[in-house]
């Protein structure tokens, strides 16, 4: 069997809603409702414009942890 589960920016509780606007105001008009409410969109390329790839990736140094 299988199902399909669609998640909203809204349901995702560890996304404040000030990061949440922060966000939306880097997607393109058409980008947004497929990022911010899971609404599926057809169309070709990547899922994530790879310029915003180093906005989005968190690093850290391991040596800083105790």
């Amino acid at each position: 069997d299988r199902s399909v589960h669609r998640i909203a920016g809204t349901e995702a509780k560890h996304i404040s809603e000030a990061r949440r606007e922060e966000l939306g105001g880097q997607y393109t008009e058409a980008e947004r409702e497929t990022r911010l409410e899971g609404i599926p969109q057809l169309g070709s390329g990547p899922v994530f414009p790879l310029e915003l790839l180093p906005g989005m990736i968190k690093t850290f140094n391991p040596d800083t942890i105790p």
